[in-house]
């Protein structure tokens, strides 16, 4: 280690905890202190029910004039604790620690880190109006959205259900205009009778799967109908293309009341913060 020596520098060294931070390279760096806390907020809101735990390891460029000194987001600095590490490297060049670097300096620092993350540092969560909740702790605004919609699941199976009867009856009158007619005599007549009621029972079905489905049941290949009455098949195409619209409908509505979010934002109380460890922590840069 090179750099500053002189015995007052030693003293003042020694009466502060020291850390240092491992430089990129092997070449010789300079080393200047800054300020370092490790800290620990304890989150437990009442409104929201939220609680967590969350961790800092932030660093702080020290400032001769502190009576001024107001803590902003673009003067504090995320420290990989990784790369921190108890003795110096063997490159460094440690550059003068200031005078005022004392135990003292280190307990008033702690307070206007304290201020600066009652003031700054926020939680952020996503409230659901159609719900009236909360999003959990680490829970994305994506993945809050998909367990909006699956808590709102059931009201929209309501709904699919009350429009799968709908068109269910509506299949049906469809069945005693085309297909309750007396059996005709002629072979080519019940042969045409017989597809018709394979192209309902067609539809019948795929109107059932299509409300299960939510709307992912793909559209019949071409050729696959069979042959029947032309009129009832464009009837019951209608009838599906009519559905199909109603549960986009239904599904859109459900999926605008899952999006609507609000943002709400979770400030650290001074009796949520707890330090962990405050102390200098040697960090390489260019000198300035």
């Amino acid at each position: 280690m090179t750099g500053n020596t002189d015995q007052g520098w030693a003293y003042r060294f020694k009466k502060v905890e020291n850390l240092y931070l491992a430089a990129e390279g092997s070449s010789a760096t300079d080393y200047f202190p800054y300020f370092y806390a490790e800290t620990r907020i304890d989150f437990n809101d009442v409104r929201t029910g939220y609680r967590d735990a969350v961790n800092l390891r932030k660093a702080l460029k020290i400032y001769a004039d502190r009576k001024e000194l107001f803590l902003t987001d673009d003067m504090i600095l995320d420290v990989d604790s990784w790369k921190i590490q108890a003795i110096p490297p063997d490159t460094a060049r440690m550059q003068p620690l200031p005078e005022f670097v004392d135990g003292t300096f280190l307990t008033e620092m702690e307070s206007r880190y304290i201020e600066y993350l009652t003031r700054y540092f926020t939680i952020r969560l996503y409230r659901s109006f159609a719900l009236n909740t909360y999003s959990g702790a680490g829970e994305s605004r994506a993945d809050f959205i998909n367990r909006c919609l699956e808590s709102l699941r059931g009201e929209a199976r309501i709904e699919l259900d009350r429009l799968s009867e709908l068109f269910s009856r509506k299949q049906e009158q469809l069945k005693e205009k085309y297909l309750t007619a007396p059996v005709p005599l002629s072979s080519a007549a019940q042969q045409a009778q017989s597809g018709s009621r394979n192209i309902y029972l067609l539809y019948s079905e795929r109107m059932t799967a299509l409300f299960l489905k939510e709307n992912t049941l793909p559209a019949i290949p071409p050729g696959s109908r069979g042959n029947g009455n032309r009129e009832l098949e464009e009837r019951l195409i209608d009838v599906e293309l009519e559905a199909r619209r109603a549960i986009a409908d239904v599904m859109k509505t459900f999926e605008e009341q899952a999006s609507a979010l609000d943002e709400y934002l979770i400030h650290p109380r001074l009796k949520d913060i707890h330090f962990v460890r405050s102390c200098v922590l040697w960090m390489p840069r260019k000198a300035e």
